[in-house]
This record gives structure tokens, sequence and C-alpha cells, in this order.
């Protein structure tokens, strides 16, 4: 496939239709991969048939998994990336993740059961300098990552704190490398050096992109991908920024930086994923467009 021809919107949208009025699937959609669970849930039933059905057309160009795709987090709270994954049938293998909060931990326990070889490590700070933490999964022993290889980690997801980073924060504008939660970053970029995933998914908070102080005109962002551009060669990324209320009712933005290597496919898959997210925001500003015009036809 050439991934430099542009999909039209035909091929990737498919025909649109108001989320307002369609609360719950119907049983022609459930049977296409929209489950009985989401339908009863009051976030999901109103985003994820607008990404399931647009989807369809590419997991058909896709084709099927020929084997789990490995993943690995750090600070994953409660396992938001496993439930989309699990959502879009996607097949998984994990093998790390790190968690502190004992609250977020038994609620993660409880709806992602791990496997024998699975690690969640308690503390973070552990991999400042080493590769090795306790290990919840298996009775608080000290287990390591040492033995992963390049590149077997399929997609590696960082959702460190945002609290040096956010707008709102007092203190915000006197820079963010004194604040205490500031050595996520650096666990990230050791993580990163050892086990090199063929594709990351990094997501902050919009304050990222901001001015890393009133005395350093340059985004704690900007300074992250010159690193990784740097250290890191051979990664292709791109940066997404979206509003809570492109999907939900939520007035913020949410910024990611999505990298994949060019043993994964590099520039091309990027490419694609561009065009990607470019067809969803589409649909989702068409299906808003459709019910203001409805909207205004029934109030006249």
């Amino acid at each position: 496939m050439d991934l430099g021809v542009p999909l039209s919107a035909a091929q990737v949208l498919g025909p649109s239709r108001d989320p307002a009025v369609e609360a719950k699937p119907t049983e022609e959609e459930s049977g296409s991969g929209i489950k009985d669970y989401i339908a009863s849930d009051t976030v999901y039933r109103h985003w994820v048939p607008k990404i399931s059905k647009p989807l369809t057309a590419l997991v058909r160009l896709r084709g099927p998994f020929k084997r789990k795709v490995v993943c690995g987090s750090f600070f994953e709270g409660t396992g938001s990336e496993r439930h989309m994954l699990k959502i879009f049938d996607v097949p998984t293998d994990w093998i790390f993740g790190c968690e502190c909060k004992e609250s977020v931990v038994a609620f993660s326990q409880h709806h992602f059961p791990p496997s024998e070889h699975e690690h969640l490590f308690t503390d973070a700070r552990d991999f400042i300098n080493g590769m090795k933490g306790e290990c919840y999964n298996h009775d608080f022993a000290i287990c390591s990552l040492e033995d992963i290889a390049p590149y077997v980690v399929d997609i590696l997801f960082i959702t460190h704190s945002c609290r040096p980073y956010t707008k709102a924060r007092k203190g915000r504008s006197q820079g963010v490398t004194e604040h205490e939660d500031y050595y996520h970053m650096e666990v990230f970029l050791n993580v990163f050096r050892k086990v090199r995933p063929k594709a990351f998914v990094y997501e902050q908070v919009f304050g990222f992109t901001l001015a890393e102080s009133t005395e350093d005109s340059e985004s704690p962002m900007n300074k992250l991908l010159k690193k990784l551009c740097e250290e890191f060669p051979g990664y292709h990324i791109a940066i997404f920024v979206v509003q809570g209320n492109v999907f939900l009712i939520l007035i913020r933005h949410r910024v990611f930086l999505v990298g994949i290597h060019d043993v994964g496919g590099g520039a091309e898959s990027i490419a694609m994923l561009r065009k990607v997210v470019e067809a969803l925001r589409l649909r989702d500003a068409w299906d808003k467009s459709v019910h203001q015009i409805c909207s205004q036809m029934f109030a006249s």
C-alpha cells in the first residue's frame, strides 16, 4: 500500500450520524466491535462508536494480528491505555508498568489481571539510576528490566505527573525543574534508553508546550523533542493537541507526542497516523455540524 496517497473521506469516515441521538449502539454495531459494557457506560458510549466505525476500513487494510502487541508503561494510573486497546480488540502482552498509588493499583489489578511474567513496579525513583525495582506482582521482590532487548517492546506509554507543567500551579512561571515530580522526566528517559520501543506515546497537559519560565522562553516540550532527536535518532515524531471537548464534555487540552522508530514503520507509519487522526477529527466536526443544523431546523 502506498502510504503517500491520501485516503478519501469516504474511505475512512464512512456514513455520519448524530451521537446525541444515538445513546446506545444498535445490534449491528454491537456485532462489529462495540461491546455491551460500552453501551451502558455514560462516557464511552458517546465517543467510542464515532471512532470504532471509521476505523473499520483501516482494520480491513491492516488485516488480523499475527501476534500480541508487546506493551509497557510508566506512571500508568488506572490503565486507560489497556482499556482502549481492549475496546478496539488489540491483542496485547503487557510486560511492565509502574504505579505507586495503592487504590489505583487495586483498581488496575481488578480490571486487568497481570500475567505471570508482567512486572508492576511501585517506586519510579528506583529507575533514576538503574533498571531494578520492587515489584508488586512478584511479592515485592526486586525485579529488573535489564533483560529487555531493544525494540522488543512495540509501544511504550508514558503518562507521568503533570504537576510541574500545569498552568494552574502556583510558581509555574518560575520554572518546572525544581518541582518535586520533575524526576519523572529523568525516569522516562532512563527507561527509554534501555527499552528502546518501536513506538512511544507520551501524554501531557497543555502547559508542557509553554515557556519553561519567565526567564527561559523555550518550552519543556521543545527541550524534550531536542533530547529525543539528538540522543535517539531513527524516531519520527508527531504532535497532537486534543481538546477535551472533541469527544467529551471537558474544557481542557492534552498534548500527545507519538514517536515511531524506523524498525516499526517510521515516517510512513507517522504519515498514516496523521491521516487517521485528521479523519476522526473531520468526522467529529461533521457530526457537530449536522447536529447544529438539525437543532436550528427544529427550533425554527
